[in-house]
């Protein structure tokens, strides 16, 4: 109780509290921005995967066996251990309830937003004009795929699988193929066939070694293309009845409506009688968003912050019209932010 009273003699009990209480509030912000940093980085090199399989590790033991720097991984485990998402008995750290939920549904939004890294680390330069995204800071774009894929195969592929059943489609082209997330899971129904689409070198090797690795090179096949640029390929996809774009065209959409307009236009000129099947997040008023204050915001931030343009529901079927497009099917979810459009 001595240092309690020289405390309150020293700053009076009223400034105490005051600051007690402010330092309350602020910390979870601070622990918050910590926290995902230290889980972003044992999700991405491996550790919490193989903390996983093994059931408990000594961080020393694991560093030496990959390489890592003991001491850092220590520090971070005794930070987790410290804020209760590890378990630590002599020496060796465990999983517990809140670290399990990091490697189950939410992953997808960790290596989504570890995908958007390089534009926090320079928020400040891109604020004050001295980088610019595209050019001194980009996303990872094989981050983002996992990302995706991961996100995705949750709730948004299942139901554009229930979408290309109920209309019979058997072979999709999928003008984003990611890492293949989609595809490989279309492929869980025999009769589907896939090609996928991609632009990034490192993104399409890594869907080819994942179509290896599953043993479905005869069903599923992956391109690197432009896709305003596929007549080349346009031989190689002839029994193609569906072309997808999950959430893919807003990201084009700074270039202009225009730009969109003439792809959709052009695929379908290009491939005669192909429906397509789109997925994309309607614009929604932060007002809405800030009753129910889930990762949308931060989807919001990330598109702003990479020059993504996202639309309202009516701006896009605006624009679909404008391609010459006719609705088929559309079915909007508000609940998970998301609209899927059936198009001929």
């Amino acid at each position: 109780m001595g240092e309690i009273a020289d405390l309150i003699r020293l700053f009076g009990l009223r400034k105490l509290v005051r600051l007690k209480r402010h330092h309350q509030k602020a910390q979870k912000f601070l622990r918050g921005y910590v926290a995902t940093s230290v889980i972003q980085a044992l999700l991405e090199e491996g550790f919490l995967d193989c903390l996983k399989q093994e059931g408990s590790l000594k961080p020393r033991d694991y560093a030496e066996s990959k390489g890592v720097d003991a001491e850092i991984l220590e520090a971070m485990c005794e930070y987790l251990y410290g804020i209760d998402i590890f378990r630590k008995t002599g020496g060796r750290y465990f999983l517990n309830g809140k670290a399990k939920w990091a490697l189950a549904e939410p992953r997808g939004s960790f290596n989504l937003l570890s995908a958007y890294r390089p534009i926090f680390e320079n928020i400040f330069d891109l604020l004050t004009g001295k980088k610019k995204y595209g050019r001194e800071v980009k996303r990872s774009e094989l981050l983002a795929a996992k990302g995706s894929g991961e996100l995705g195969r949750l709730i948004p592929f299942p139901i554009m699988r229930e979408i290309i059943r109920n209309h019979g489609f058997k072979t999709v082209l999928d003008l984003d193929a990611g890492d293949l997330e989609f595809l490989l899971f279309l492929a869980e129904d025999e009769e589907m066939r896939g090609y996928g689409i991609g632009d990034s070198a490192e993104v399409v090797e890594y869907a080819r070694g994942r179509l290896k690795e599953r043993g479905l090179e005869g069903r599923i096949s992956v391109f690197q293309a432009d896709i305003f640029d596929l007549k080349p390929l346009r031989d190689k996809f002839k029994d193609v009845d569906l072309i997808v774009a999950y959430d893919l065209l807003h990201e084009h959409l700074a270039r202009g409506e225009e730009k969109i307009i003439g792809l959709l236009s052009g695929l379908k000129g290009l491939f005669p009688g192909v429906s397509f099947l789109i997925a994309e997040s309607p614009k929604r008023a932060t007002s809405d968003l800030k009753k129910s204050p889930t990762i949308f915001l931060e989807h919001n931030l990330f598109h702003k912050l990479s020059q993504q343009i996202v639309l309202s529901l009516d701006e896009w079927l605006g624009i679909f019209a404008r391609a010459g497009l006719s609705l088929a099917e559309k079915r909007t979810f508000d609940i998970i932010g998301h609209s899927y459009f059936l198009l001929n």
